[in-house]
Parts: structure tokens; sequence; C-alpha cells
């Protein structure tokens, strides 16, 4: 997680100048995104009013976005499988304009066994193009809560940079406790005026979900595209 966020800070120190002369028409390129989405979860931001938004990711993750107002937002999704699906929204208000957001987000797992209800505080910290955000889950199924770090950092006309971290204590049996970190990095390639984005990343975990190895750390592909279902004004 220290390395995507330095190279984060290092980009945005890099970048800064070359950030405020970028004219707001190029804001364009990243409709409905802007501010908004990272590889899995969103900041404090919203895409605003009536944005239509379609996400996959690995062929697997169906999701579709709607912009309810300019704070509140609603989602939905399933596995492809159909056997796994969610629903859940997010709230997100100005502190300080363009500078300090809050927001809570809540979600609802539906699956085999009983559902997880899974909810989050943040607070985001920077302007649309670039900025950082703080958060803390807990839900109905997690012995403890769940902190996240997540960074969004526009460079030039068509490339997000992201970094989104999660700091998971989980027991992993009764006499040890440890953090299992997951951490994504990488960018989103904005393709076309209207925001449609291809995401590609590194996935580290600290070891394959579908593995009995519990040493060491194993990196995965992160391939996904947003695709924007309406045209925003």
């Amino acid at each position: 997680m220290k390395y995507s966020l330095a190279l984060l800070l290092s980009l945005y120190i890099f970048n800064a100048q070359s950030q405020e002369q970028i004219p707001d028409s190029l804001i364009a390129y990243s409709e409905p995104f802007r501010s908004s989405y990272h590889f899995l979860s969103f900041n404090d931001y919203n895409p605003g009013k009536g944005s239509i938004t379609y996400q996959n990711i690995w062929l697997l993750y169906n999701q579709i976005s709607y912009g309810v107002t300019d704070n509140i937002t609603l989602n939905g999704g399933l596995i492809i499988s159909g056997d796994f699906f969610w629903i859940g929204g997010k709230v997100g208000y100005p502190l300080i304009k363009d500078r300090i957001n809050i927001g809570f987000a809540s979600r609802i797992f539906v699956g085999d066994g009983e559902p997880v209800i899974f909810n989050t505080g943040k607070v985001t910290f920077g302007p649309r193009k670039s900025n950082l955000s703080v958060g803390i889950s807990f839900g109905n199924r997690s012995p403890r809560s769940r902190l996240s770090l997540k960074g969004m950092l526009k460079i030039g006309k068509r490339f997000y940079f992201f970094t989104e971290n999660y700091i998971d204590p989980r027991e992993l049996n009764s006499e040890k406790e440890v953090d299992d970190l997951i951490s994504i990095t990488g960018g989103r390639i904005v393709a076309d005026k209207r925001g449609s984005g291809f995401e590609i990343g590194v996935v580290i975990l600290p070891s394959l979900p579908f593995s009995d190895d519990d040493d060491g750390i194993a990196t995965l592909p992160f391939l996904g595209v947003t695709i924007p279902l309406n045209k925003r004004k």
C-alpha cells in the first residue's frame, strides 16, 4: 500500500501544474466517472443526476449505477452465474466545495446463506480530478471494521491513475489474528467523450481465494470496462 501511495503522491506533484492548465471542456472525456468510480467502489463525489453506468469486471462482475440526484447514487449487480447479487446506494455531500466531501454507502449482498450488509463511511480530500479518500467499513458478518485508503489522479486527457487499498483485520483461527491487505493499483483509459473506459491494474492479495496456501502474497490482473448508458449534457 505504501508504494501505491508514494506513486500517487509523486504523480500528483509532477502533474499538478499541467492539471491546472487542462480546460474544463476536457472533463467531458471522463463523464460520468470523474471523481466517482474507482476499481470496485466510489469516493464521495457523485456521477450526477440522471447518469446510468454499466460496469463489468473479469466478465463475471456486472453492476449498474444510477444517479438519483447530484448527491445520491443507487447501484445493483450480480455475478454472471446468477446465484449472487447485491443492491446498494451512497450519499455524498460537500463540506467544502471541491476540497472536502463526506459520504456514506451501504450494500446488501444476497447469495447462499444469510444476507451480508456492508456499510462504509468515507471522507474525500481534494478536487474532482485528484483526490484521496479515507474510510471505515463494517457489516453484520465481519468480526472487525475494515479500513480503506483510495486515491485518484487524472493524468492528461484520457487517463486516470487509481490506487485502492483495503486493510481487513480478520480472524484466521482462534489463536491468531492478522491484518490482511488487499491492494489494487492501475488506472482507467477513457475511450471516448461519453466516458467509456477500460480499467487495467494489478490486484495484490494475501493469498489466492481458491488456494489453501496462506503463505506469502498473490497477484492477479485487474481487467474491467465501464460504459455510460445514457448521454449527459
